[in-house]
């Protein structure tokens, strides 16, 4: 058999790269949220981590694909908890909740690694606030938690969840002992 020539080497083994690499970057690709069975175990997973937050006065809601929604009382504010994850693409749209409503946001302040906010409809006033806990971090809004998982690239899933606490009058100070609670139960799902 005569041997290939030095232009027909070449062709050959450029021609091996590009199928090894197409191989390669298609079986990540169906390993991933393009393959249809893939895709559709984050929700039985969000659903079953959800179900396992144990702490009283904490009630679960609901479970769509991507986020879980929690609710819970503090004297007398309520709390709203949002359970979600990296794995998914991330977005603000997840803070939008009350402007889809029709209300109008107003920032007032940060607060200890937390965003206090005017909510407003007609003649219904209230202020929330609002926060990202992580399994050993706390930030204030979107923006400082992007920038913070950018920074901690080396976690492959990281479980998070955001607390609304809705105050009638001005924003108070937030429940320690539910935050502690809420970290411990992230620290168990890293």
């Amino acid at each position: 058999m005569e041997s290939l020539r030095s232009p027909e080497r070449f062709r050959f083994g450029f021609t091996l790269v590009i199928l090894a690499l197409s191989v390669f970057f298609g079986w990540k690709l169906w390993t991933g949220n393009a393959n249809p069975v893939v895709s559709l175990q984050p929700k039985q997973t969000m659903e079953a981590s959800a179900k396992t937050l144990a702490i009283p006065g904490v009630k679960f809601l609901e479970a769509d694909r991507d986020t879980a929604k929690f609710q819970a009382k503090s004297q007398e504010n309520d709390i709203d908890i949002q359970l979600f994850s990296t794995a998914f693409n991330l977005s603000e749209d997840h803070t939008r909740f009350w402007q889809k409503k029709g209300y109008s946001l107003t920032p007032v302040n940060s607060l200890n690694n937390a965003q206090c906010d005017l909510l407003s409809q007609g003649k219904e006033n209230f202020y929330r606030l609002s926060y990202y806990l992580g399994p050993d971090f706390q930030v204030p809004d979107y923006q400082a938690l992007s920038n913070y998982l950018v920074t901690h690239l080396n976690r492959n899933t990281l479980w998070i969840m955001r607390v609304d606490i809705r105050h009638p009058s001005r924003c108070g100070v937030q429940p320690e002992s539910l935050d502690r609670a809420l970290q411990q139960y992230l620290s168990t799902h890293k």
